[in-house]
């Protein structure tokens, strides 16, 4: 496979990506399309070695975005409704301990965080 047409070939992985991802947010797809021709656009003269690493970046955005960016609507309820897919990356919450709950009603600065004067 050419070098050229792997160019070609992550420009399109690319392209679909946002397609996909932004979906339904006109505003969003069209900027992510103008950034995706820029950036391929600045890098049209780098030498041959630097574009495989260019089109490795381009594949490990293409999964951050896949996996990491989710599009979220205002319903009715006031309630935001999140688009998830197979490929979104899902994490537990971290539980908050007792011991890093503050009370601000009872806060003291501490000592350290005081100015002198």
């Amino acid at each position: 496979m050419s070098l050229k047409s792997k160019v070609f070939g992550a420009y399109r992985l690319l392209q679909r990506t946002c397609l996909q991802v932004f979906a339904g947010d006109a505003q969003a797809l069209h900027q992510s399309r103008i950034k995706i021709k820029e950036s391929f656009l600045a890098n049209k003269n780098v030498e041959p070695h630097k574009v495989e690493d260019l089109i490795v970046n381009a594949k490990e955005t293409s999964e951050f975005l896949l996996e990491n960016i989710l599009q979220a609507r205002l319903t009715s309820d006031n309630v935001y409704k999140l688009k998830i897919t197979e490929k979104t990356k899902l994490q537990d919450n971290v539980l908050l301990k007792d011991s890093n709950t503050i009370d601000l009603m009872c806060y003291k600065v501490p000592e350290q965080y005081k100015k002198k004067e």
